[in-house]
């Protein structure tokens, strides 16, 4: 069974989310791990936006840059989404495993590496 591994990112800078991503994307990779439920924060008012906005925009670099395999925001968790079902495909035990699994939440993401 993949272990998924949490993260949360929410005490930190905007401008060091990114190096704390990659550092975390790397040494889970080397661990063996494939699943990552990154922790930003939701849109409050207290300005967490800009650290999930951050992240958001790290995570679809990476993807890009074809560091990640894909990636899933929390709100679009769900059995209607067509990337969660290639995700479930993938690693099925993953729903048993996300305690927020289709609460459809903009407090994080996943990443599969």
């Amino acid at each position: 069974m993949e272990h998924l591994y949490e993260v949360n990112v929410e005490g930190e800078s905007t401008s060091s989310v990114t190096r704390y991503m990659d550092y975390l994307t790397a040494s889970i990779r080397a661990r063996g791990g494939k699943l990552i439920k990154v922790w930003h924060g939701g849109a409050t008012p207290d300005g967490k936006a800009r650290l999930r906005d951050a992240a958001r925009l790290h995570v679809r670099r990476l993807k890009r840059q074809g560091r990640i395999s894909f990636y899933i925001y929390g709100e679009d968790l769900s059995w209607e989404n067509e990337e969660t079902r290639y995700l479930l495909d993938k690693y099925p035990r993953f729903e048993g495993q996300d305690s927020h699994f289709g609460t459809k939440s903009d407090e994080y993401f996943i990443i599969c590496l």
